[in-house]
């Protein structure tokens, strides 16, 4: 079953996927988790370590104006329902995204709308700790391509063979934004030129020397955790970030913020926070995951 969906101006979109996410934006009835869910989901009752949630806005939602005329986005309600449960402890960068924050031709938001998200997260520390964490100027290095794909950086999803299906798409251009070197970090090679950046496997061993000259893509990034413990840290806590594949481009952006930081790509998990104890926990999550 295709699960691309040609919007205008040669936008593509994500259609048929598992958590039925366009669906969920034009029909309020698609598995609407309830309050009580939610709090079962994160034992928000119970838990000093509930997590603030970072949500990352379905494209559809900010690129709507490109979708087909007969595609209207009516509801958010999952995001509505979660809102309920987390109060201020969640944060929605929507308003601050634009359709040039997302790729044309793939599902995600590109590296120029994660740096906004970044800088909306910024602002969240510096009002919970009482910081003054200043933006530094990040020059990325734009980049246009008549195919995503052949950057070799695992993006434009949405013309790859298994979702396109049988699909024409006659122009899959698109602009993908570079990092810095110091900052690029999903499918480049792992040198372990930061030796307190590590990659531990789930029984927290460091694994780091086994994958030096790997590439950190996929597979490494789902079956390890990323951590860092540093003595020029800015904010003076131990923190777990949980996160999909919408935070993990501009991981290098956030790896130097606390004195220690596990990065896990999973959903939230009581199980391994019993065995880190963390002062605090973040997840990011994107809108689409919401259930």
């Amino acid at each position: 079953m295709t699960k691309t969906l040609k919007g205008k101006d040669n936008y593509l979109f994500l259609i048929n996927d598992s958590s039925k996410s366009l669906k969920k934006h034009i029909d309020n009835t698609v598995n609407l988790p309830s309050p009580h869910i939610i709090k079962k989901k994160y034992n928000i009752l119970n838990n000093p370590q509930t997590p603030f949630l970072i949500v990352f806005p379905d494209k559809e939602v900010i690129c709507k104006d490109f979708l087909p005329d007969n595609i209207k986005i009516n509801y958010r309600k999952h995001l509505e329902s979660y809102k309920s449960v987390f109060g201020e402890k969640i944060l929605d960068p929507t308003n601050i995204l634009k359709p040039s924050d997302y790729y044309k031709t793939d599902t995600h938001i590109n590296n120029k709308g994660a740096l906004k998200v970044f800088k909306v997260f910024l602002n969240f520390l510096n009002r919970k700790f009482k910081v003054n964490l200043e933006y530094e100027n990040i020059e990325l290095h734009k980049i246009e391509t008549d195919s995503l794909s052949k950057l070799n950086k695992c993006v434009g999803d949405l013309t790859w063979d298994i979702n396109r299906q049988d699909t024409i798409l006659n122009d899959i251009s698109d602009i993908y934004y570079k990092f810095p070197p110091d900052i690029d970090f999903y499918m480049t090679t792992y040198m372990k030129n930061d030796q307190s950046f590590k990659i531990l496997d789930y029984n927290f061993n460091d694994i780091s020397d086994k994958h030096v000259n790997n590439v950190i893509d996929w597979n490494l990034v789902s079956d390890n955790i990323f951590y860092k413990k540093t003595d020029t840290f800015q904010i003076n806590k131990k923190v777990v970030i949980f996160y999909d594949s919408f935070l993990l481009s501009s991981i290098g952006l956030y790896k130097n913020l606390f004195k220690e930081i596990y990065f896990i790509k999973n959903s939230f998990n009581s199980c391994l926070l019993k065995k880190i104890n963390p002062d605090f926990v973040f997840e990011f999550r994107v809108e689409r995951f919401l259930i």
